[in-house]
């Protein structure tokens, strides 16, 4: 009994990790698609843009999906050790940094999450970048980034904002104009100085890509 008890949390973990090597293998057009949100499925048009676009990488994919299993179910007892908290075996160890790199992998295949201008979808911001969503603007909700891209910004000038005097800049799409934001250029007080050459994108004017 005591070998029963020790040896079964490597069942459920064996078959937890085909499963998903199963449904990422069978179709990689529908995994991506559902990362992307898209949903589970995958139309012949879908699956076309995104096998024309990782088609070079996909085969690399596949063998880290491979090396996963192997040093996940190759060593069941270090598995379920580090399942239950008991440690991390050597095998365990690698695994967890095959796994780190398939990740990166996908991330390259998928691409970075964006936020795009609201108008005409032009790309102004990564999600990475952002710094702060607790701020607001002419219109609610906005968010704090510290870089933004295809954008233009306008002429300076002194705004008085919620929190004090700035220099700031009106930021417009690069393609459409639509005012987005605006720029920080100058901040007069000493606690609000890190606000310096961040961008506020108001959050009725962006929307998420490749999400």
């Amino acid at each position: 009994m005591a070998k029963a008890r020790a040896w079964w949390p490597s069942v459920p973990s064996k078959l937890a990790c085909l499963a998903v090597a199963w449904f990422i293998l069978r179709d990689p057009c529908s995994f991506i698609g559902a990362s992307l949100g898209g949903g589970g499925g995958s139309s012949p048009s879908d699956r076309e843009g995104l096998l024309s676009t990782s088609s070079s990488r996909w085969p690399s994919l596949c063998w880290f999906v491979s090396l996963c299993l192997l040093f996940l179910l190759r060593d069941p007892r270090s598995f379920s050790g580090m399942s239950l908290g008991g440690g991390i075996g050597s095998s365990s160890f690698v695994a967890i940094q095959v796994c780190s790199e398939f990740a990166h992998q996908m991330a390259e295949v998928i691409g970075p999450r964006l936020y795009g201008c609201s108008n005409c979808r032009n790309h102004v911001a990564l999600h990475d970048d952002i710094i702060s969503k607790a701020f607001h603007g002419r219109n609610g909700r906005a968010f704090l980034f510290s870089h933004a891209m295809n954008v233009t910004v306008g002429p300076k000038e002194d705004r008085q904002l919620m929190t004090g005097l700035h220099t700031v800049a009106d930021v417009y799409c690069g393609d459409c104009r639509e005012i987005l934001g605006w720029k920080y250029e100058k901040a007069y007080e000493e606690t609000q100085k890190y606000k310096e050459g961040k961008f506020i994108l108001e959050k009725s004017k962006i929307v998420k890509e490749n999400w």
